[in-house]
């Protein structure tokens, strides 16, 4: 068996930290351990609802929401991470709307049901929430103002105008709407299938989409988005989308949910007179599940056990069906780390989909809070980052030049022997006696290299007679009321 080293300053850099305890032994090592897979739980609020809270929206839905892995390879660790969709939460809701030619009906219709798509409660909500205050999109004045178009082929733009309306936050989708404490919607209705990526080859585009938002007309191309762009996007960004399109787009729109997390999908009539009942039917259909996800790295096993409504153990399942508003489940959540990870980043993520809660998994908190992974008691960098702790970052000074801020004058000895150079400043090297205090700029200074008299180092005073004022325990007084020193000079004690 392996055993590591306990000590994390142990420098012997030209021996392994990990070995067994006769080798380390003999490297002069008498601290070490045998670690087992462990996890502490960092932050761990009670699940609440929104109500409950000062602050609209804020309410708790998942438990714990922040734990630190210490994972030893090949052996499993496993906590317990709960679920509740919190009763009177906000809802934050986007309408997009293909404005083709064929779309001229409907898009009469949406003059119609705006205000009533805009006020009808949906499934939970206590009463509903004022959104007029908040969506200027269904003003009468804006949607008079919009107008159909006509164009050469059939295929839509769809995804381009889902990509911005995920990734261009405040220039269009939440300017003044509640960020991140609310769950996201956004309604697209067409009646026509979308372009694929690549498809601007037969134009002369050929840039793929960078995902950035672009509100202005500036001379900018790019290829139409891809369905993987778009549901990192949506994922990244907590929203979930509702294709309402007509009967004979339904099944593209319907595989498409399957690439895109939580989406889903509904047949609109001809002239959009269901898109009420589409919004309320599907808001109940994705309030009634919840599904968790991670990012958890490839190296890195996250094996899941439900337990739902029923109290019945799911061994590989992550999903809970047939849910309300105030249900809470939960998930057994083993997690095995296979190997040390290759790519030093080893924090992830685990949150139900559509929620802007997660559970954060940190690396590290030993090696400057992730900027790397401690390994046999000693921190292995990222990128971007060094030092015995990975404390410094490559914007800063580099290691040479590091190295040459810690040396006195034209000294050739880092922080005078006495202590190690970190980021360009020294740090000192602690005595075995508290008491003994080396310091400085380069650790030049110390409070113990004065001559001793009686045991005491200099800057000890003494008065061993009342009547006469206190002196330096290694200079006895002269005639002349003054102090002699070790060098034989004299100096006035004040």
């Amino acid at each position: 068996m392996l055993f590591t080293i306990f000590t994390q300053n142990f420098t012997d850099t030209g021996s392994p930290r990990c070995d067994t305890i006769p080798n380390l032994r003999m490297q002069g090592c008498s601290e070490y351990t045998s670690p087992n897979s462990s996890y502490t739980i960092d932050l761990d609020k009670e699940l609440s609802n929104a109500g409950n809270t000062t602050n609209l929206g804020e309410a708790v839905q998942v438990k714990p929401q922040e734990i630190t892995l210490k994972l030893r390879p090949g052996q499993p660790t496993q906590f317990t991470f709960q679920v509740r969709q919190a009763e009177d939460y906000p809802v934050d809701l986007y309408y997009v709307m293909d404005l083709s030619k064929s779309m001229e009906d409907d898009l009469v219709n949406l003059r119609k049901v705006g205000d009533v798509l805009v006020c009808e409660r949906m499934s939970g909500e206590k009463q509903p929430k004022g959104m007029r205050n908040h969506i200027h999109m269904f003003s009468k004045r804006t949607i008079d103002q919009l107008q159909v178009s006509g164009n050469l082929d059939a295929p839509e733009g769809g995804m381009d105008a889902l990509m911005q309306v995920t990734v261009c936050k405040v220039s269009i989708t939440r300017g003044d709407w509640l960020e991140d404490m609310a769950r996201h919607l956004v309604i697209f209705t067409t009646d026509a299938s979308f372009h694929y990526a690549g498809d601007g080859k037969l134009g002369g585009i050929v840039k793929p989409n960078d995902g950035n938002c672009y509100t202005t007309a500036l001379d900018n191309t790019y290829t139409m988005s891809m369905n993987c762009q778009l549901n990192a996007a949506m994922r990244d960004n907590s929203i979930i989308p509702i294709f309402a399109v007509t009967q004979s787009e339904f099944s593209v729109y319907q595989n498409l949910t399957e690439y895109i997390e939580g989406a889903q999908a509904a047949v609109l009539a001809a002239d959009s007179r269901n898109i009420v009942e589409i919004v309320k039917n599907n808001y109940a259909a994705i309030t009634s599940k919840v599904e968790v996800v991670d990012t958890a790295p490839e190296d890195v096993l996250v094996e899941y056990t439900a337990i739902c409504l029923d109290g019945v153990r799911r061994p590989g399942t992550q999903v809970c069906e047939g849910l309300t508003l105030g249900d809470t489940v939960s998930f057994d959540v083993t997690v095995t780390g296979n190997t040390c990870p290759d790519s030093r980043t080893s924090s992830f993520t685990i949150r139900p989909v559509g929620f802007s809660e997660e559970l954060q998994i940190p690396n590290s908190p030993d090696c400057s809070n992730g900027a790397g992974t401690l390994e046999c008691g000693a921190c292995d960098c990222n990128a971007g980052h060094y030092g015995r702790n990975c404390e410094c970052s490559s914007d800063g000074p580099t290691l040479e030049d590091s190295d040459k801020l810690c040396k006195a004058g034209n000294s050739t000895i880092i922080c005078s022997g006495r202590g190690s150079c970190v980021c360009g400043d020294c740090v000192c090297f602690p005595r075995p006696n508290p008491e003994e205090v080396v310091k400085g700029t380069y650790c030049e200074c110390d409070n113990f290299s004065c001559d001793r008299h009686r045991g005491q180092l200099c800057g000890v005073f003494f008065a061993p007679n009342p009547a006469v004022p206190p002196y330096p325990a290694w200079c006895p007084p002269t005639q002349h009321g003054a102090h002699q020193t070790r060098s034989g000079a004299h100096k006035n004690i004040t």
